[in-house]
């Protein structure tokens, strides 16, 4: 039987989760750079980063600038680590475009009218429900999705629109909620679409806006990420594919050896118990049955040598019987002596019985034993 397919779990809460593909059809400038610079200093906190320190918003390698149609902001609830936070690319990526919030400092000095909140609320507008460039700023919630219920219904976010993404993917390799996930993409995968579906609508007038693959870079960050998690990924399953192969080969030449060598190997092998145990009971059977032909030929040529004593025997009282004149003689010589007592005749009989005895009963013992 050949071994089951290795399967690698990327999730322990969710074992059958399974790593999604990178969204095709991208456009994106190099990412030889971070391939090549693993980690780095940064210059304000001095802690070692990769590519970029998301404490201080600090870049550490060059990247492509994004321009965006409206400024963004992201609201973060406290509980969520900057660490893991894809909001800190966008503000990177879209410097000087982009702020970072928690709740307590969102900034109220704004027209809710000209402001929208991206969530997928009951009430929330679609991209062609939109008024063309009637955003001057977007309110992001990057939170987990319970979470983001409480942000979405405070008092600031009431009177400013909702507005939601008809069709997405994530790719991200953070499985999210179970049932929502064509809803759940991770902050800058959701500011991705939605910028895409306005200028796929026609709700952004300027032609840098309205060009082929213009918000690409968004994900260059996060295309890299996407990678490297899946190349991580490939090895660990080849790594298992080989261990099962290993175990298998094994398995394998110790059946082929046979008799104790396969019991013996399949006792020691515990994935295949179950196996091992058959393999010997079956052995033991065999044993047994041998065993049992053994004591059958034992028998049988017993039983014939019996046989060839007995016709010997009988051979031999036919040599030694007189002939039929001989046998009349004596017995007219037996009518004229006189009659035996009974105790002679008992003594006679018994003398009889022990001379004859112990040749008569020994082939009868050999037969029992």
């Amino acid at each position: 039987m050949e071994p089951a397919p290795a399967v690698v779990k990327l999730a322990v809460r969710r074992p059958d989760w399974e790593l999604p593909e990178l969204h095709a059809g991208l456009q994106l400038a190099p990412a030889d750079v971070l391939w090549e610079n693993k980690r780095s200093t940064c210059g304000k906190c001095g802690r070692s980063r990769a590519h970029y320190c998301y404490d201080c918003l600090e870049p550490l390698v060059p990247f492509p600038h994004v321009d965006l149609p409206f400024r963004v902001s992201i609201v973060t609830h406290h509980e969520e680590k900057a660490s893991k936070n894809t909001g800190v690319q966008v503000a990177i990526l879209a410097s000087g475009q982009v702020d970072l919030h928690s709740m307590s400092n969102v900034p109220r000095d704004v027209d809710p009218a000209r402001c929208a909140v991206l969530f997928p609320s009951d009430d929330a507008l679609e991209v062609s429900e939109l008024e063309p460039d009637s955003i001057d700023r977007l309110f992001i919630i990057d939170s987990r999705w319970k979470k983001a219920g409480e942000l979405v219904r405070s008092d600031v976010f009431k009177s400013m629109r909702a507005v939601k993404l008809r069709e997405t993917r994530s790719a991200f390799w953070r499985f999210h909620t179970k049932g929502v996930t064509d809803e759940g993409v991770c902050t800058i995968e959701a500011l991705y679409f939605f910028l895409n579906s306005l200028a796929k609508e026609g709700k952004l007038t300027d032609p840098r806006f309205a060009a082929p693959h213009a918000f690409d870079n968004l994900l260059w960050y996060f295309c890299y990420q996407h990678q490297v998690v899946a190349a991580a990924a490939q090895r660990r399953l080849e790594a298992a594919q080989q261990q099962a192969a290993a175990a298998g080969g094994s398995g394998g030449e110790g059946e082929s050896k046979g008799g104790e060598a396969a019991v013996g190997a399949a006792g020691q092998n515990k994935k295949g118990g179950k196996r091992g145990k058959q393999q010997q009971q079956q052995q033991q059977q065999h044993q047994q049955q041998q065993e049992q032909q053994r004591k059958g030929q034992g028998s049988q040529q017993q039983v014939g040598r019996e046989q060839e004593r007995s016709a010997g025997q009988g051979q031999a009282q036919q040599q030694q019987q007189p002939e039929p004149q001989e046998q009349e003689r004596q017995h007219e010589e037996a009518a004229a002596e006189p009659a035996s007592s009974a105790p002679e005749q008992q003594a006679q009989g018994q003398a009889a019985d022990s001379a004859a005895g112990p040749g008569d009963e020994q082939p009868a013992k050999r037969a029992r034993v």
